[in-house]
């Protein structure tokens, strides 16, 4: 019966994996503690999905100068590609993430 400081539950955190299990993942994270709070399943979740282990770290490199494709690669993105656009998207921390807010 463990909750998040929020109150999100591991039954809401798989709850997604229940409706749509052919999606693969099953369990999502309410708030930033679920990652704690449910950590037995996450780390394993995580590693498997993701391939991080809980002790790896994540670095973000946001200089699109070192973005680099080989000739083919950039072929085929000039093939197919006809616009993109990058969204970046974040948490305000000690707010809810989607899977627990109010509808």
């Amino acid at each position: 019966n463990v909750k998040t400081p929020m109150g999100f539950t591991f039954d809401q955190a798989i709850q997604c994996g229940m409706d749509a299990p052919h999606l693969g993942v099953g369990i999502v994270a309410g708030e930033a503690a679920s990652y704690d709070c449910f950590k037995d399943v996450m780390d394993n979740v995580i590693e498997g999905w993701h391939g991080y282990k809980p002790t790896d770290t994540h670095a973000s490199d946001m200089d699109y100068t070192k973005l680099k494709m080989t000739d083919e690669q950039a072929a085929k993105f000039d093939k197919h590609v006809v616009s993109t656009r990058i969204r970046a998207g974040r948490s305000i921390s000690g707010l809810a993430l989607p899977p627990s807010t109010d509808r």
